[in-house]
């Protein structure tokens, strides 16, 4: 895998693409409200619902999450 000169061993590409909180900074990008396109970073509340997803993983439990109108959150 190659992005911006920037080579990766395999390892490193599957623990970066099977890991959302490592490869949302590295290649996800967002158009803010000025219309800039800046890389993706976590805010507090997406840090929160990330830990609850990792969580309900690690305990091997169904992910099912119900957010109500988080929109401006960021989620």
């Amino acid at each position: 895998m190659q992005t911006k000169n920037t080579e990766y061993t395999n390892a490193q590409a599957k623990r970066i693409i099977f890991n959302f909180r490592l490869f949302a900074p590295k290649f996800l990008k967002i158009k803010t409200k000025k219309g800039q396109i800046v890389p993706f970073k976590f805010n507090s509340a997406q840090l929160h619902i990330l830990e609850i997803i990792e969580r309900l993983e690690a305990e091997g439990k169904p992910l099912r999450l119900i957010i109500l109108k988080a929109r401006q959150m960021g989620i």
